[in-house]
């Protein structure tokens, strides 16, 4: 399993390849502003575009099973 990254260590990982986040962003189609707000931690990323963003930059893992098969929600069609 790979080890997840913290905010401060996406930043050097910026840092370090010399790319920005704004430019990474846009590439991957992300709004830079909840990008930010990703890795500065303002949002926590549990779910939606957030958590989308987390698990693109390695600060989440991805989601091995599909919601729809989800013991929580048996029911869930």
């Amino acid at each position: 399993m790979t080890k997840l990254k913290t905010g401060d260590q996406v930043k050097q990982d910026f840092i370090a390849c010399g790319d920005t986040v704004h430019a990474w962003s846009v590439r991957n189609g992300f709004d830079p502003s909840e990008v930010y707000r990703v890795i500065n931690g303002y949002n926590k990323a549990t779910k939606g575009k957030g958590f989308q963003i987390a698990i693109a930059l390695g600060m989440k893992a991805k989601p091995e099973h599909n919601a729809k098969n989800s013991t929580i929600y048996p029911n869930f069609a």
